[in-house]
């Protein structure tokens, strides 16, 4: 089934609000054009723009100067650190002291409510995940404009801060400049493909999940994965490079992503997308700060558990002498799959494993 016939059979079902309007593009002008139409078809007369300060600053800047004809754009952009500071997030251990602060400062209202009708996030995941949880405690509409793709938090009603879930708003629009992403750094392509490949949905997992958002959840892992195995079949010579890069790849590659954070949205538990591999990731974040991205220290986590469960991730069969599908595909295309390629020794995988398994009980902390 197509991404396109997906969608609208999500529509259908009515069961959340999903973005109305998903588009890759593949220039500055494009991208303008897409952020006009969501403003007209959205009735919006005001606009906030948050960005991350460095990465994506000139773009905010000039986005905010050729919207200026058609929506009232706040003057100020709001940096991701301005948020930072303003929720001090840095300081915050707990859900209710964050919600606390935001009840003093009345940032609900103060910052997003009375100033725009939509927040633009320009920026990465952070920044994007900051805006998700602004714009779902103040009930406004988001547009969601990543600058860099490495997790499905580019389409989700999930924030993740300080390694906690937070509810959050699912933005009416994603908008991507593909001209960018197609420049940022390989890693962040990789832990992109390490977060889609974690949603697999084994058995045990999806005995736990919607059918609708188990087939979606396994429509845009498998989806990437079968257009790497074609990538590889078909190269005279793997460059790793040139296929992580190929724009029809990237589309591909950015699709799926929206389908997994749809996924997310629609099942009624989410424990179901947050199996062992992510537990473990974030005992790596807490033992020893992250050693990489969020998406290749879940690849990495889910071909260990792909070992210890002796079942092969894409064909559900038994791991022949330890054989592995996924694992021979990845590694042809340069990826770290072990632990040892982050830097992790036999004794912190020990500490790890240990950290993880003592948080299964409430391996999904979602917070209103």
């Amino acid at each position: 089934m197509s991404f396109a016939k997906l969608v609208i059979q999500a529509n259908i079902m009515q069961v959340t609000k999903i973005p109305k309007q998903i588009e890759i593009v593949n220039d500055y002008a494009s991208l303008i054009l897409a952020l006009k139409k969501t403003v007209k078809n959205n009735s919006l007369t005001c606009v906030l723009i948050c960005s991350g300060k460095y990465s994506s600053d000139a773009l905010a800047n000039k986005v905010s100067e050729d919207l200026s004809d058609c929506v009232n754009v706040e003057n100020k952009i709001v940096y991701e650190s301005d948020i930072a500071e303003i929720l001090q997030l840095d300081k915050i251990k707990s859900f209710s002291e964050l919600y606390e602060i935001l009840e003093r400062s009345g940032i609900n209202t103060k910052l997003v409510a009375k100033t725009s009708t939509a927040i633009i996030a320009i920026g990465g995941g952070k920044l994007l995940d900051y805006c998700k949880y602004l714009a779902y405690k103040s009930q406004t509409q988001l547009i969601s404009v990543p600058s860099l793709v490495s997790n499905n938090g580019i389409c989700s009603s999930l924030a993740v801060l300080h390694t906690n879930n937070y509810q959050a708003q699912m933005p009416i629009a994603l908008l991507v400049p593909l001209y960018i992403i197609q420049d940022t750094p390989l890693e962040h392509l990789q832990a992109a493909i390490g977060d889609l490949i974690g949603k697999l949905a084994l058995p045990a997992k999806q005995e736990f999940m919607d059918d609708f958002a188990a087939i979606l959840s396994n429509r845009s892992s498998l989806g990437v994965i079968q257009l790497l195995q074609n990538y590889v079949l078909t190269s005279k010579s793997i460059e790793p490079e040139l296929i992580l890069r190929d724009k029809d790849f990237l589309r591909a590659l950015i699709e799926n992503l929206g389908l997994s954070g749809i996924a997310m949205s629609y099942s009624a538990n989410l424990e179901s997308h947050f199996g062992f591999e992510y537990l473990i990731s974030l005992a790596i974040d807490e033992l020893f700060g992250s050693k990489t991205l969020h998406g290749i220290q879940v690849l990495i986590a889910s071909l260990y558990l792909e070992k210890l469960n002796g079942v092969d991730l894409l064909t559900g069969a038994a791991l022949d002498y330890e054989h592995s599908s996924l694992k021979t595909l990845l590694l042809s295309l340069a990826f770290p799959c072990e632990f040892e390629d982050i830097d992790l020794s036999k004794s912190d995988i020990e500490q790890v494993l240990k950290l993880a398994t003592s948080k299964v009980d409430a391996r999904c902390l979602l917070t209103p």
